[in-house]
C-alpha cells in the first residue's frame, strides 16, 4: 500500500494504491478551524475494492468528487499520477513474486515498446 499527501492548508488529503483492495484510494479530512486538527471521520473517501484501477479515471473522479462536495482547487497533479501508477505497477510485480531487478527490467521493456 502506498500513501502520498497532497499539501493543502485546509484539508489533510492522502491518496495511494491499496494492494489488498486492488484500487487507488483517497481520503480527505477537513481541519477544524479552532485548532487545526483534522476531524475524526473523512469528509470524502474513495476506493472500494477494485473500484479504481486506472489512474486517469481515478484522478478525474477524485477531482469531480472534491468539487461536488465543495472542496475547490484540489486535484492530483500529473507528476503524482505517474508516481501512483508506478506504485500500482511495483505492488503488482511484488505480489507476483518478481524481484526488484526483474520488475525494473520489465518496466523498462514496457516503456520502450
Amino acid at each position: 500500500m502506498s500513501q502520498h499527501r497532497i499539501d493543502n492548508e485546509i484539508y489533510n488529503i492522502t491518496v495511494g494504491w491499496d494492494t489488498r483492495l486492488h484500487t487507488f484510494y483517497a481520503l480527505l479530512f477537513e481541519r477544524r478551524a479552532q485548532d487545526g486538527l483534522q476531524y475524526k471521520d473523512p469528509s470524502l473517501e474513495l476506493g472500494a475494492p477494485r473500484e479504481f484501477q486506472d489512474i486517469k479515471e481515478f484522478a478525474n473522479i477524485f477531482e469531480q468528487e472534491t468539487r461536488t462536495h465543495g472542496f475547490w482547487g484540489i486535484y492530483i497533479s500529473n507528476e503524482l499520477q505517474q508516481t501512483l501508477e508506478q506504485d500500482r505497477i511495483n505492488a503488482n510485480m511484488k505480489a507476483q513474486g518478481f524481484s526488484p531487478e526483474i520488475a525494473e527490467f520489465l518496466r523498462s521493456q514496457a516503456t520502450n515498446e
